[in-house]
């Protein structure tokens, strides 16, 4: 089995060298002037300034109260014991049998 790779590139050259009627020239422009421009060194800076910030509000905002799930018994595999008969007597029956005729 031999693997063949594509060549490294960016999803805009993909995307203009795959799909070129899907995009108009000056869309095409302004995509390539924001390419030219971007800084990924800045791009993850910024990234990690921002979820600095969120984790700190999150710190300050404190232990949030959870509601206890609906089915934490059968997460928990603890058996409810009821004080009740697990099973209807027979005179318990809401539809009484009756005799096909």
């Amino acid at each position: 089995v031999t693997k063949t790779y594509d060549t490294a590139a960016t999803p805009l050259t993909r995307l203009l060298r795959d799909h070129p009627n899907l995009v108009d020239p000056h869309d095409e422009r302004a995509l390539h002037a924001a390419l030219s421009t971007a800084n990924p060194a800045q791009l993850r800076r910024d990234i990690d300034l921002i979820q600095a910030n969120l984790l700190e509000l999150a710190k300050r905002r404190g232990i949030v109260a959870t509601r206890r799930k609906a089915n934490a018994t059968y997460l928990n595999k603890t058996k409810v014991k009821s004080t009740r008969h697990t099973r209807a007597f027979t005179d318990e029956s809401t539809t009484h049998p009756s005799r096909a005729s």
